[in-house]
């Protein structure tokens, strides 16, 4: 395939997808929406490497691993006495790279999280 098609096979499929996105929100149980959606996001995927949508998945679990543990901090200091609380502490902890930031949330945004 040449260079332009691949950009206008880009275009349709990324109009697709915005107007399969705008559809759910009007209506998120159209099963038939739901599929264009989910065709659209896998064409797109093809023009994408391998290793950048690695990098977005790890960015995007990170936020996640890093509220649990603060929200383990939490439940730890609430209840110290918690095997559980402990346990999910120190679980989450060992949990680093590639999933955890190596440095601590900002002030800002864990008092954000913990809101």
């Amino acid at each position: 395939m040449d260079m332009n098609s691949d950009f206008d096979r880009l275009l349709f499929f990324e109009h697709a997808r915005k107007a399969a996105e705008a559809d759910y929100a009007k209506n998120p149980l159209d099963a038939e929406n739901l599929t264009r959606w989910g065709g659209a996001l896998l064409e797109l995927s093809q023009f994408h490497n391998v290793n950048e949508s690695k990098k977005m998945l790890q960015d995007e679990a990170r936020v996640y691993f890093d509220k649990a543990a603060l929200y383990f901090q939490q439940a730890v200091d609430e209840d110290p006495e918690n095997d559980l609380y402990r346990k999910s502490l120190e679980v989450s902890a060992k949990v680093q790279s590639p999933y955890r930031s190596p440095k601590p949330l900002p002030l800002k945004y864990a008092l954000l999280c913990s809101a």
